[in-house]
């Protein structure tokens, strides 16, 4: 889907990006289908991935960032990102987050 948009458009590379943190984003906040026994080992048991999140999250981002260009704000991009990459796995060894 996201480089069917991307050739449409005229940028391939940043519509996989795009494409990819959709599919990570609709992963990470879709819950399991209802009809799934609760024996089977669901990754996610109703709860929210959060790295997948965060990984979606980064890939639009970049994507939109290389149509755009914002030179000056990769570096911001990508802190920012860090940052709460390393947040979350201090929640998760914690035992804040599941």
């Amino acid at each position: 889907m996201g480089l069917g948009i991307g050739l449409i458009a005229g940028y391939p590379g940043p519509g996989i990006l795009i494409g990819l943190g959709l599919g990570f984003l609709i992963q990470a906040l879709i819950r399991p289908v209802a009809g799934t026994s609760p024996d089977s080992a669901a990754p996610h048991s109703g709860h929210h991935n959060y790295i997948s999140l965060l990984i979606g999250i980064f890939l639009v981002v970049i994507g939109i960032s290389i149509i755009w260009s914002p030179v000056n704000l990769w570096p911001y991009i990508i802190g920012i990102f860090l940052i709460l990459l390393g947040i979350v796995f201090a929640a998760k060894s914690l035992g804040k987050i599941r």
